[in-house]
């Protein structure tokens, strides 16, 4: 979607073909991910990374989700929209195309990087959260909320979008605040591929065993 919006199509299914062989072709095993993971348990395994650093950085929004599952077994908060959905309708267009070009260069740290700084900005609302609805809301909702916050939003084009709760600058800092090496990722990867099909929960195993079939808007010719 972030390339669709630069390039003309030909040009995103290459960008695409190579982003997608730069993660497959390097290592069959793939035990390091150069931007995403490319198969569901690997994605289920990214999301539980995130749990880790979500425990060692920002511990009390940690303890907190666990007290929310106590009252509500079925909520489980949605990191995938920060994650794999690259923040795409949570976060200004503004914001997304310069998180973007960190990632370009970085890799699948920045998605990692970001959600914790965003999660950390949004500490406190999070924490006076009592129910997942009220978690999720505020989780992918604070910048569409009415103007309420201390600071605007500038579109790319230089109009006013909205409020929000923070500025990019803020976001950027606090993102690079938070120190953590991919040796540390990777331990913690390798204890999760550890883990047996068992050991994931009821609605992890249904999304990784699911062939889900596509939507189309019309009947196939195949």
């Amino acid at each position: 979607a972030i390339f669709m919006a630069i390039y003309p199509d030909r040009v995103v299914f290459s960008l695409l073909e190579i982003i997608i062989k730069t993660g497959s072709s390097s290592n069959a095993e793939m035990k390091e991910w150069p931007y995403f993971p490319q198969n569901r348990r690997e994605n289920m395994i990214f999301n539980r990374i995130f749990d880790d650093l979500l425990l060692k950085f920002l511990p009390n929004v940690s303890r907190h989700v666990s007290k929310l599952q106590e009252n509500e077994p079925e909520f489980n908060p949605r990191w995938n929209r920060l994650l794999s959905d690259f923040f795409i309708g949570i976060l200004p267009n503004s914001y997304i195309f310069k998180i973007f070009d960190a990632y370009i260069i970085e890799g699948y740290k920045v998605p990692l990087r970001f959600a914790l700084a965003h999660v950390a900005l949004q500490q406190q609302s999070l924490l006076r959260c009592q129910t997942g609805a009220e978690f999720h809301d505020c989780l992918v909702n604070c910048f569409h909320r009415p103007s309420s916050h201390e600071y605007l939003v500038t579109g790319s084009s230089g109009s006013t979008s909205g409020s929000g709760p923070y500025p990019f600058k803020l976001l950027q800092k606090t993102a690079y605040s938070l120190k953590f090496s991919r040796n540390i990722l990777t331990r913690f990867k390798n204890r999760h591929r550890r883990l047996s099909l068992d050991d994931f929960e009821d609605g992890d195993r249904a999304l990784m065993l699911q062939r889900p079939l596509p939507k189309l808007s019309r009947t196939s010719s195949f």
